[in-house]
């Protein structure tokens, strides 16, 4: 198994053609192909302020406890 990544544009209408070239490393015949879809954050040109990164962490796993709890644990890996 391999794994190709390459990074499109999604146009307005939402309708994609794919043609990709696989390495000769890949047989040929039948196989599973299976496409994740990852959106790319869009940011502003130039410099960011604080305020625009507000809230770009939630919902994420490492920041989902008590701020408290967080703190500590860091201080604890010291």
């Amino acid at each position: 198994m391999q794994t190709i990544k390459q990074r499109w544009t999604i146009p307005e209408d939402k309708q994609i053609r794919i043609k990709i070239s696989l390495p000769e490393s890949i047989p040929s015949g039948e196989a599973d192909v299976l496409m994740v879809i990852v959106p790319q954050k869009k940011y502003s040109k130039g410099k960011q302020t604080l305020m625009e990164l507000a809230g770009s962490l939630k919902g994420s796993q490492n920041f989902s406890k008590d701020a408290v709890e967080i703190q500590r644990a860091l201080r604890n890996e010291w």
